[in-house]
């Protein structure tokens, strides 16, 4: 075991400029904690300091965004920081701070949930299809002479992370853009009229978004059927509150797998088509979704198999992220009171240093994705969803590569919007297309939750906060002071802030 190291890093401060003067708190709301802080944020100069020891003269009291990056993405690793308010002080084993846990509302749904276990088994079946030399090319050579309405084929579900059930199934209408199969064990308890609102959504919407936006869908001689249509397959899924997937073993059968359907296909749970339970904005929003996923895989592996490259297995934060987007550019998402995502975001700005939000573990949280997505959009255009799809690069290096900045300012930047958002003072720092400070359903979203933030702390502090996270810490009477921060972590890990002054 190793022994922990105490170690000083070079820290980046800015000094923000930003004015919420006119900042409006939750109009459903009584004022909160968050509507008085940030009513006296206040405009100041821009200023960068490249240094560990940081002079805050002229200012009082502000606001300490913290963002601590590197290490594992693939499990949680929390690391504990150091403060010190006073320039003789190297003693920084001072009062140590305690935030409260992160407990994820019970009420959040799966709904396109990937176990970890599930991400590394497709991640390593991806490489050994590319040490092997394998391409996926069309192979059975499926055509609309041979798929007609009413043909019954088996195809193979997920019953949990290793197990398939057997499913009948029939198909019911082919359209412009899809092939939709109906399970025959359901066959007469399904909305038909529910069900064909969301194949026009397929063809008008979904399909035309997705493609455009992101990327090529699969296509031959590049997709595994052969067909020039997505088959859709609507089922029960055993996984309570899942709401559809995408199989990456449909395409790439590396070791002949039983379970294979070697189709392109979606699953969308035929509970949103129940009659009298429809739920047309689950199932619209979960083909989008989805698809997005089946885009950005075909993109990333199934063209570069082909064409004898290394595929890209993007991160799972980066993915969900860019297909919880998706949901909005086809009409969902917050802008249209997604209570999927608020869910998630109500939990995440309650203790935002217990949340790892660059991660490929189960716990991901997809509000914080979506936002992050939904910054870089904001920031560098909506082009920037191809140049992420088709890269050759994932994860973090895609980021920088498609951005061309490092990765642990824009995480800062990103942190620092979470905090400002609503001012409408400055565009770096603010999300301009959701509102963070708004109820959706029983979810009450007022930004981050500044009543958490630790005020007027002694001249040394300590606190746990996990990697790739976003902390927040009010600090005062600040005048002729300096401040030293450094980092005691077990890996390695860069501790980058930006400052909010405050009146």
């Amino acid at each position: 075991m190793k022994k922990l190291k105490l170690s000083s890093l070079i820290c980046s401060s800015l000094f923000v400029l930003a004015s919420c003067q006119n900042f409006t708190p939750n109009e459903n709301n009584n004022e909160t904690e968050n509507s008085k802080i940030n009513s006296v944020i206040s405009s100041i100069e821009v200023k960068e300091i490249n240094s560990s020891n940081v002079s805050l003269s002229n200012i009082d009291s502000a606001i300490i965004v913290s963002a601590l990056t590197g290490g594992d993405i693939e499990k949680p690793n929390k690391q504990k920081l150091y403060f010190s308010f006073d320039e003789k002080e190297n003693n920084l084993l001072g009062n140590e701070l305690s935030f409260g846990e992160s407990n994820l509302t019970k009420s959040i749904d799966k709904r396109h949930h990937k176990t970890l276990k599930e991400f590394l088994k497709e991640k390593e079946m991806v490489k050994k299809a590319y040490l092997s030399g394998k391409k996926v090319y069309s192979s059975l050579k499926t055509s609309e002479s041979i798929l007609k309405e009413g043909k019954e084929i088996i195809f193979n579900v997920l019953k949990d992370d290793e197990h398939y059930d057997k499913k009948p199934s029939i198909l019911y209408k082919i359209s412009k853009k899809a092939n939709f199969w109906i399970d025959k064990e359901v066959v007469g308890t399904l909305d038909e009229k529910a069900i064909n609102k969301s194949i026009k959504y397929w063809d008008e919407k979904a399909y035309p978004i997705v493609t455009s936006k992101f990327g090529v869908a699969p296509l031959p001689p590049n997709d595994v059927d052969g067909d020039e249509k997505i088959n859709l397959f609507i089922t029960p899924l055993k996984e309570q509150g899942l709401f559809g997937y995408f199989d990456s073993t449909d395409v790439i059968n590396e070791d002949n797998s039983p379970y294979s359907n070697k189709t392109d296909m979606l699953y969308i749970n035929s509970n949103v088509f129940k009659k009298g339970e429809v739920n047309e904005d689950a199932a619209n929003g979960t083909l989008i979704h989805e698809f997005q996923h089946m885009v950005n895989f075909n993109n990333k592996v199934t063209l570069r198999l082909n064409n004898k490259k290394e595929p890209i297995y993007e991160d799972r934060w980066l993915d969900e992220g860019m297909s919880t987007y998706a949901e909005q550019l086809g009409g969902f998402g917050l802008p249209k009171n997604d209570l999927f995502s608020a869910s998630y975001l109500s939990d995440f700005f309650d203790n935002p240093s217990k949340v790892q939000v660059i991660t490929n573990d189960s716990g991901l949280n997809y509000g914080a994705s979506l936002l992050f997505v939904l910054y870089l959009v904001e920031q560098y255009g909506e082009g920037v969803l191809n140049k992420l799809t088709i890269s050759d690069k994932g994860g973090i290096a895609n980021v920088e590569a498609v951005t061309g900045k490092e990765f642990n300012k824009l995480f800062r930047d990103w942190g620092t919007a979470l905090l400002l958002s609503g001012s409408g003072k400055n565009k770096k720092f603010d999300f301009k297309s959701v509102n963070l400070h708004k109820s959706y359903g029983q979810y009450n979203l007022d930004g981050i939750n500044l009543s958490n933030i630790v005020e007027n702390p002694n001249k040394k502090i300590g606190y746990n906060m996990f990697n790739w996270s976003i902390n927040y810490l009010k600090i005062n009477n600040l005048k002729k002071a300096n401040l030293n921060m450094n980092i005691k972590h077990n890996n390695t890990g860069v501790l980058s802030n930006n400052l909010v002054k405050l009146k």
